[in-house]
């Protein structure tokens, strides 16, 4: 009778995989941070969402926490990613916005540094972000034509108006977006205006999201000309 005999390689192989397996990710530590300063922000709950992959998706083994000293400095250990494949990291602090809130860890939960605003300052980052997609550098490469470009600017602008809610992100939403719609608008035929008013894009700054059309009148005026729109 012919005994099976595994090749040395293939040995070798499986020892190796069997291996990576019952180690899983690997522990350690990281790091939350002001995204205005770089200093370590303390009292910050860290979550590591220990998984383990299955045939088809993955199951949810535990839920460990970190919170953060004064050095910003979160810590997992051996035992919270002991059987785990792959997790997610997420910060979390009341009156804070993550940049990334979360990230997606397949090899170790140490090295990663999270970035952190308070609430006011996410906003405005996140609408300096949207303006930036309206320069010259960036989108609206593809948008050639007055109405194609005020289009584009209109639901950034529209975001922004959603969102902002002290003086200051008003004003910003203002001096950043009134003078470039009323400019561009003022170079559209009657026609153009016409067909704007059949554009729509779902705009996820509402709750529920939804479809939005662009309004001139209702939304521009309202904000840019407020003794002529209404506001």
């Amino acid at each position: 009778m012919r005994r099976f005999v595994f090749p040395a390689m293939a040995v070798v192989a499986l020892a190796v995989l069997a291996s990576v397996l019952i180690a899983g990710l690997d522990y350690g530590e990281g790091k939350v941070v002001s995204t205005e300063t770089g200093l370590p922000i303390a009292g910050v709950e860290v979550q590591f969402e220990c998984e383990k992959g299955k045939l088809h998706g993955s199951e949810l083994v535990r839920v460990a926490t970190s919170v953060t000293g004064a050095d910003g400095i979160y810590r997992f250990g051996w035992s919270d990613v002991r059987g785990c494949d792959r997790g997610v990291l997420r910060v979390k602090r009341h009156g804070y916005v993550g940049f990334p809130p979360s990230e997606i860890i397949w090899r170790s939960v140490a090295g990663h540094v999270f970035h952190m605003a308070p609430e006011e300052e996410a906003v405005m980052r996140t609408m300096k972000f949207w303006l930036s997609a309206t320069q010259p550098a960036g989108s609206l490469r593809s948008h050639p034509t007055p109405k194609a470009e005020y289009e584009y600017v209109y639901f950034r602008f529209l975001n922004s108006r959603n969102v902002a809610r002290t003086p200051r992100e008003k004003s910003f939403v203002v001096e950043s977006y009134c003078a470039r719609l009323l400019g561009l608008y003022g170079k559209l035929t009657p026609p153009e205006r016409d067909e704007l008013r059949s554009k729509k894009e779902m705009i996820t700054t509402r709750s529920p999201a939804r479809w939005e059309t662009i309004d001139h009148e209702g939304q521009v005026a309202v904000a840019c000309l407020p003794d002529k729109g209404g506001g």
